[in-house]
């Protein structure tokens, strides 16, 4: 899918009355090292990070938010983890060793919450304020072969996930799906929240059905669920990943000097949004409204392959 249209963001930020340069830029410059690493005192040494330990979580200082990150060891989880620890809030990341690969000195990786009884879910839980459900194990370019794999690692756990979480009564909850895989690529662009659905892989088919699940389960209570659908994240800290994240790709291939690939003709045009301004939305959104439950979330501004190799 090429260009969205954030509609649903324009009208959050009509209702809750914040100026408009204070949510994310669609001008952002990146740089072909997308492995800088950040410096020291912004990404490793950062001690505030809480542990999932129930006596830490219930610890509550300056009305400081309690934010757990379900599948918070990859590239997009990471950041959240950095972006709200910037703002004295208080982080929880759940994620297991598949989760991450080299995990900073600030991730700590602990046992699953699927593996604890009822009683210690709910106790982790209860003082939580948001969760961001961010586990995923695959990528669009997932085929229909992997049918099972998509359900067994992907459906499955969140079905759980989810049992978990819709039990606590004042916890809202932001999921992150798709809005690069996951609209009809008739629709007219761009694609605005309300537009048609049609999955062209695995990864998108689970994508829509656990926004239907997420969206079923909370009727009663839609104020407390929020589903994002970024455009095509990038920037520092993306791992490479062979066919996924054209723009990494093309940083890896201009490092080693290789010369890059373009996908089809390089016409097509998509969306890019640079992962500064996803965090920022994503910590803006905690102390907004939520009028909506799905939000578009791009830059406004479409680029070709062609015109990514051209910068």
């Amino acid at each position: 899918m090429g260009l969205l249209c954030c509609a649903n963001v324009s009208r959050l930020r009509a209702a809750s009355l914040i100026r408009s340069d204070t949510l994310p830029s669609a001008n952002r410059v990146f740089s072909p090292n997308c492995n800088t690493p950040r410096q020291p005192d912004q990404a490793h040494s950062d001690n505030r990070l809480i542990l999932a330990l129930h006596h830490h979580v219930s610890d509550k200082r300056n009305n400081a938010m309690h934010i757990m990150l379900i599948g918070g060891g990859g590239f997009i989880g990471r950041a959240l983890t950095q972006q709200f620890l910037n703002s004295d809030n208080f982080v929880i990341t759940w994620c297991t060793a598949r989760d991450v690969s080299n995990p900073p000195d600030n991730i700590h990786i602990v046992n699953d919450l699927l593996e604890r009884s009822t009683h210690e879910q709910d106790a982790l839980l209860m003082d939580v304020d948001v969760v961001f459900y961010l586990a995923s194990n695959t990528t669009p370019s997932t085929g229909a072969a992997d049918l099972a794999h998509e359900i067994e690692i992907n459906l499955l756990p969140f079905s759980r996930y989810l049992t978990a979480l819709i039990r606590q009564p004042d916890l809202r909850l932001i999921y992150l799906s798709s809005g690069g895989s996951i609209y009809d690529p008739a629709n007219p662009l761009p694609a605005t929240e309300s537009a048609a659905l049609c999955a062209q892989s695995c990864y998108a088919s689970g994508k829509i059905a656990m926004e239907t699940f997420l969206t079923n389960a909370y009727r009663h209570r839609p104020t407390d669920l929020m589903i994002l659908r970024p455009s095509n994240v990038y920037g520092p800290g993306q791992p490479y990943k062979i066919s996924f994240g054209f723009i990494r790709s093309a940083l890896q291939c201009i490092r080693e000097g290789r010369e890059i690939t373009l996908w089809g003709d390089g016409k097509a045009v998509r969306d890019y949004l640079f992962i500064d301004d996803f965090t920022t939305f994503c910590h803006l959104a905690l102390s907004l409204e939520w009028p909506d439950t799905i939000y578009n979330i791009g830059s406004g501004k479409g680029s070709s392959l062609i015109d990514i190799c051209d910068v």
